[in-house]
């Protein structure tokens, strides 16, 4: 799951693992991949 530091697509990927996940969940995933676009939109 985890690249080595050698690797640079490691630093192109995104990983997301959840388990036992409800529709509010889902829902709390999504507004957090939006705080976290708009925080890296200059990377």
């Amino acid at each position: 799951m985890f690249m080595p530091d050698e690797r640079p697509e490691g630093g192109r990927q995104l990983r997301i693992a959840f388990a036992n996940i409800d529709r509010a969940g889902v829902g709390r995933l999504f507004d957090r991949l939006e705080e976290f676009t708009k925080a890296n939109s200059g990377l």
